[in-house]
């Protein structure tokens, strides 16, 4: 069992947002207990809505080849990223096989993700280079930019530690270190992800054609910060050392 520590989250009491050792991992994206009424069901919310207005906006218009992708590939990285990180939040040390599958699937979701987000990526790029655009047109280019070489390396990051510990020391130093990844993840890709977005709403091409709706994406990224910020666990962030009860 996790100590009481280990097993406390942001909010809620000790066990809140813990997976059970029968529970299945799908049931990490909304962990329904008794007193934390499985914040995570907010983020799935906002995830859903987020999606379904880029979604609906972009195919509602004529379909670009060189551009129509893009949207609808990045929309998609996001979800399936924030799928990624609810997957592995409720995961604690103390069961150390959920943990090592946990992490598993979390580096496979994301993964994932990462590849459906440089194929955004790729689309946009293939469209200014045909189109002889220039590449730094506006915020969101320049926030796009941003944000890839970010997520790069928080991946590579990420995948070195759990693949090749021995890059770290060992596995002891490299489990010490995913506290950083942790960390980075919260106060740097989450609220880089969250400006490329809504810079995305003053765009030329939403504005004159998508018509993408800002308080949907306001009121989405607020749910989902609303779904993650109460799972954190203070210890895997450094904050304070598991103690037994």
């Amino acid at each position: 069992m996790p100590t009481r520590r280990e097993s406390e989250p942001l909010l809620g009491r000790p066990g809140d947002a813990t997976q059970a050792s029968n529970q299945p991992f799908y049931a990490n994206l909304y962990l329904v207990h008794i007193r934390l009424k499985g914040t995570g069901f907010f983020t799935l919310v906002g995830v859903v809505m987020f999606c379904f207005e880029v979604w609906y906006s972009t195919l509602s218009q004529k379909f670009l080849p060189l551009f129509t992708p893009h949207p609808l590939l990045q929309s998609a990285a996001v979800a399936i990223a924030l799928i990624g990180v609810l997957v592995l939040q409720p995961t604690t040390s103390a069961d150390t096989e959920r943990k090592r599958q946990g992490a598993r699937l979390h580096v496979g979701i994301m993964g994932l993700a990462g590849l459906t987000f440089m194929a955004g990526v790729a689309i946009i790029e293939a469209n200014k280079i045909k189109g002889n655009n220039p590449h730094f047109k506006s915020l969101h280019a320049y926030l796009g930019v941003a944000t890839a070489i970010i997520i790069a390396c928080q991946a590579t990051f990420g995948v070195l530690m759990w693949a090749v510990p021995g890059a770290f020391g060992g596995v002891d130093n490299a489990k010490a270190t995913w506290k950083y990844h942790r960390w980075f993840a919260y106060v740097v890709v989450l609220p880089m992800i969250v400006f490329t977005c809504l810079s995305s709403l003053g765009t030329g091409f939403n504005v004159n054609v998508l018509h993408m709706r800002p308080w949907i994406f306001y009121l989405s990224f607020i749910l989902t910060i609303m779904g993650l910020a109460p799972r954190i666990h203070l210890d895997k962030l450094g904050f304070r050392q598991p103690t037994s009860i």
